[in-house]
């Protein structure tokens, strides 16, 4: 229950009162409650301060001043999913063993002439075969400066995202068949 909050709803329909005698008690009931308020406030200030006082003589530490955590302000959508990315990304792939490296080659056919070749696109796929089987992808990536386009060599069927197919329908057996929890599955 809000006390300040009851005490500004009564002061804005005290008008409602058409007794002037009730008004002026009422307001005064009001006055007293408020500073009876703030006594209460500085009495339970005062007490806790005793409190860390007598905490502190006895060995011990008192309340801790825990401070409100100040959040930085983001001035724009970009730099908030930057800010997102960049931590998700830290320390996701750091600790991921790799098993083995696939380079993966665009077709010939499909290149124009004057492409060049800029090097490789690495993305790590994880899968499962009940010992790690993770797997860096080399992708060749050409640029085309007549086009303006760059052409990049595609993933193998059954690789999208960063898991293999292996540990996706792992993961769905253990879901329905299992009646494991994501919670679980995660951890």
């Amino acid at each position: 229950m809000d006390i300040q909050k009851s005490i500004e709803e009564i002061n804005a329909s005290i008008n409602s009162v058409t007794d002037p005698a009730a008004k002026i008690i009422i307001s005064q009931l009001l006055n007293i409650i408020e500073v009876l308020m703030q006594e209460n406030k500085m009495l339970k200030e005062e007490n806790q301060k005793i409190r860390n006082e007598i905490s502190q003589l006895k060995g011990g530490n008192g309340k801790p001043n825990i401070r409100p955590q100040s959040k930085q302000a983001l001035s724009s959508e970009k730099e908030r999913k930057k800010k997102k990315k960049n931590k998700k990304s830290k320390n996701n792939k750091k600790n991921i063993k790799i098993n083995h490296t696939v380079e993966l080659t665009v077709d010939a056919n499909m290149l124009p002439e004057d492409a060049v070749f800029k090097g490789y696109q690495t993305v790590v796929v994880q899968d499962i075969l009940i010992q790690s089987n993770n797997t860096l992808f080399k992708k060749e990536v050409y640029y085309s400066p007549s086009l303006n386009k760059t052409f990049m060599a595609s993933m193998p069927d059954g690789y999208e995202g960063e898991f293999g197919p292996n540990i996706k329908s792992f993961i769905i057996t253990q879901h329905f068949q299992h009646k494991m929890t994501e919670p679980a599955i995660v951890q």
